[in-house]
């Protein structure tokens, strides 16, 4: 992870997707948008459930959840 860089979730969006495009922004900074949506779609398609359900709970296990505790809707 890059110290000071924030990846904001929507809620409507699956949170894989979202995790691996943003792995991938990460990994292949030269790489422009329409390759990393290309690469997530690949990789989404090659992903077990099982191994869908461990990157969720990897990154998700150490999250920050803004507005759970602060009262925010």
């Amino acid at each position: 992870m890059v110290p000071g860089r924030t990846i904001w979730l929507d809620p409507r969006v699956p949170f894989v997707d979202t995790i691996i495009h943003e792995l991938l922004h990460v990994r292949h900074p030269s790489w422009t948008e329409a390759e990393v949506i290309a690469e997530t779609k690949v990789r989404m398609k090659q992903m077990t459930w099982k191994e869908k359900a461990k990157l969720l709970r990897d990154v998700c296990g150490a999250a920050k959840i803004e507005g759970v505790d602060d009262g925010d809707d």
